[in-house]
């Protein structure tokens, strides 16, 4: 760093100073945008099953399928559709319906269909299917929901 004194001149020694940076945590909600559609199944159908990754994963560490739900919606920050942000009580099973578009040139929108229940042990268990995108966002994305 070098500053410039009153004649004009730089400081040809410079200037040692200290500047307290903030940690920064980036998520990846932080790269998705909510977007509404109109017909969520539609869509999905339109994207199809070509552009899609599929996986189930154990979510022992989860209490509930509420608290699932809760914590794919906040990962992901997509919009929620046809209103599957809430678990009926006592149900054994459900699936949210999420659409966002991914911050990349050209954008790219992706569907989520993010279904939990109990499996046979009474665990929480995550069927993720999500369509768009790449393949490579694809998979990120199925991964780092679950790491």
């Amino acid at each position: 760093y070098q500053r410039r004194v009153h004649g004009g001149e730089p400081d040809a020694e410079g200037t040692e100073d200290e500047y307290q940076l903030e940690e920064v945590v980036v998520n990846v909600c932080d790269f998705i945008e909510p977007h509404f559609l109109v017909n969520f199944h539609k869509d999905w159908d339109e994207i199809g099953e070509l552009e899609q990754h599929a996986e189930t994963f154990s979510l022992s560490h989860m209490k509930s399928l509420q608290a699932a739900a809760d914590e794919i919606i906040g990962f992901l920050g997509m919009e929620v559709h046809n209103n599957s942000k809430t678990v009926p009580p006592k149900s054994k099973t459900h699936t949210v319906l999420l659409c966002g578009q991914l911050c990349t040139v050209p954008v790219a929108r992706l569907l989520v269909k993010a279904k939990v229940f109990y499996s046979t042990e009474n665990v929480v268990t995550l069927e993720f299917m999500i369509r768009g995108g790449d393949e490579d966002i694809r998979n990120f994305l199925a991964q780092e929901l679950v790491s």
